[in-house]
């Protein structure tokens, strides 16, 4: 194992435990009945029981598992091809969860939560999973699994190329936004955007789909 390699697996790891380790030193703070979800505005609208907490800690070592086992049961095996880049894409996937975790866990504390972070959170996450989704290959666990692009590797591959370059524009757009005027982009942009960037790329592979069919 190389130093990068070696590197890469302290990050992680420290990403995984960190939420457990937070929980473990608020635990005492915590209420018996903590906010477990908050609205566009950061105001908590639901609550429950600490312990739920811990499933919230799960979610990188959850997000983690799944990346690994879907390198070894890709019927594909495309997910192997890219070694090299699956490092760095459960750096970014884990790392997300494990921010989201620590967010939730430190909003445990308060009725309201800091909505700036949680969106500058997304923005960062758009802007790099973007840049690596070009050059993800067919596979049925990461991307864009549509029909379409399940089905024809070409319209995976320009499906792909163009969810990346959005993802990295809504992303800035969201970075950007957040930076200016956080409480416009919360109440305003930022559901809709991430509907823009969600449902577009379907709705795109299915239009190349049509079009290659068209042109054959």
């Amino acid at each position: 194992m190389n130093t990068t390699l070696k590197l890469n697996q302290i990050i992680l790891w420290t990403m995984i435990v960190l939420p457990f380790l937070y929980l473990a030193y608020l635990w005492g703070q915590l209420p018996e009945i903590v906010p477990v979800h908050w609205n566009v505005k950061g105001k908590a609208d639901g609550f429950g029981p600490k312990i739920s907490l811990l499933f919230v800690a799960l979610l990188p070592l959850f997000v983690f598992g799944v990346l690994r086992v879907a390198q070894k049961i890709d019927p594909k095996q495309n997910l192997k091809s890219i070694r090299a880049k699956m490092p760095a894409i459960e750096l970014i996937v884990t790392g997300f969860m494990s921010a989201i975790s620590l967010f939730a866990i430190y909003s445990a504390l308060k009725s309201d939560s800091p909505m700036s972070f949680l969106i500058l959170l997304f923005g960062i996450f758009f802007v790099l999973l973007g840049n690596y989704m070009q050059t993800i290959l067919p596979n049925y666990f990461i991307g864009i699994r549509t029909p379409w692009t399940l089905q024809n590797d070409l319209v995976w591959k320009k499906t792909h190329r163009f969810t990346g370059r959005l993802w990295m524009l809504g992303g800035a757009l969201v970075v950007l936004g957040s930076l200016i005027n956080v409480s416009l982009v919360t109440q305003k942009f930022f559901l809709p955007l991430l509907l823009i960037l969600v449902l577009v790329p379907i709705f795109y592979s299915y239009w190349i789909y049509r079009e290659m069919e068209h042109s054959t």
